[in-house]
This record gives C-alpha cells, sequence and structure tokens, in this order.
C-alpha cells in the first residue's frame, strides 16, 4: 500500500520554490527588463523559445507581452514563441532535423535590434544552442532562463538567470513568474 504524502510534500515543494525565488539575481532581473523594454521602443522583436513546458511558458509570455502591454507609451510588442506554428516546427523537423526548428526559422531573419529569449531547464538542448548561438552571431542580444545545469546555451547569452534548482517543475514555475513580474513592471511603468 503507497502511503500518502500530502501536505508533507506540498510544503517541502513550497519551501523549495521559495528558496530558489529568494536567490534570484534581481539585478539581472532588471537588466532582462531594460533590454525587453529598449527592444520594444526600437521596433525589434522578441524571440522566444523552448522546448515543452518551456515551450507552453514561452506561448504564456506571448500572451501576456501582447495584450498586457497594449498601450500609448510604448508601440506594439513583436513577440513570437517559434513553436507556437506546429506545421512548421514538424516540417523543419522532418525534413531537416529538430534540432533545426528554431535555428531555421532566424536564420536571415533575426538581427542586431532583434532579442532571443531561452526557457529551459537544463540549457542543454540542441535546438536551443544552435539558435541562441546563430542569434548571437547575428549580433541579436540573447537572454537564457536556465535551471542550475550549467547548461550550453549560457555560452551564447548575453543575459543569464540562473534559477537554483534542478528540479523542472521549481524552474518552470519561475520562468512562468518572471514573465508575469517582469509584464506586469513594465505595465506600471508605462501605463499611468
Amino acid at each position: 500500500k503507497m502511503e500518502y504524502l500530502g501536505g508533507a510534500m506540498y510544503k517541502e515543494y513550497f519551501n523549495e520554490l521559495k528558496r530558489c525565488i529568494d536567490l534570484l539575481d534581481v539585478n539581472e532581473i532588471e537588466r532582462i527588463e531594460k533590454l525587453i523594454v529598449n527592444t520594444i521602443k526600437n521596433r525589434g522583436n522578441i524571440y522566444i523559445i523552448g522546448n515543452g513546458g518551456s515551450s507552453s511558458t514561452a506561448s504564456h509570455y506571448v500572451v501576456d507581452f501582447t495584450k498586457k502591454l497594449d498601450f500609448n507609451e510604448l508601440p506594439r510588442v513583436n513577440i513570437y514563441n517559434l513553436s507556437d506554428n506546429i506545421s512548421t516546427v514538424t516540417a523543419y523537423a522532418n525534413d531537416i532535423s529538430y534540432e533545426d526548428i528554431y535555428f531555421e526559422q532566424l536564420k536571415n531573419k533575426i538581427v542586431n535590434s532583434d532579442m532571443l529569449i531561452v526557457l529551459s531547464a537544463s540549457g542543454k538542448s540542441k535546438n536551443l544552442l544552435k539558435a541562441a548561438k546563430y542569434a548571437k552571431e547575428r549580433k541579436a542580444s540573447v537572454v537564457s532562463i536556465v535551471g542550475n545545469f550549467e547548461g550550453e546555451v549560457l555560452k551564447f547569452s548575453d543575459y543569464k538567470l540562473i534559477i537554483d534548482s534542478k528540479d523542472y517543475g521549481i524552474i518552470e514555475d519561475i520562468h512562468l513568474s518572471l514573465n508575469h513580474v517582469i509584464s506586469s513592471n513594465i505595465k506600471e511603468v508605462y501605463n499611468h
């Protein structure tokens, strides 16, 4: 018979989540927020990528940054989750390789006024690495928000926010929280 852990398990999870939130580098979050604002002001594109749960969180970023930041002080936000069009993703995966699903969408498109946000637990997925490396070569700004796995994507990142966890749930919770806090703060500053 399996023992039900219930409240003890919940408390342990939430304590770990709180610990990781408390350790976040607030200065780096502010730098990322300023980069987002500058990219919007300069009418650059924000591309966001991730796999699995991080891909769905990337879609959530698009919703909040598109709808929440619709006001007169800033231009409309050009933000794109490169996994939102499943037909495009599967075409590249089938015809070229899964490793190329993001790179091919950025190829000859991303420029130095744009930015790429990489959401990942490990920061080691080949499709994310290839896209980040290409964005860096094109002089776009690269932001990586990752777990504590020393992922190779950090080598191609101008801005690095490392979440002190190897628990995918905790990392993905913080990915979403960062979307909410950054988009809400930008709205608060520019929508008065």
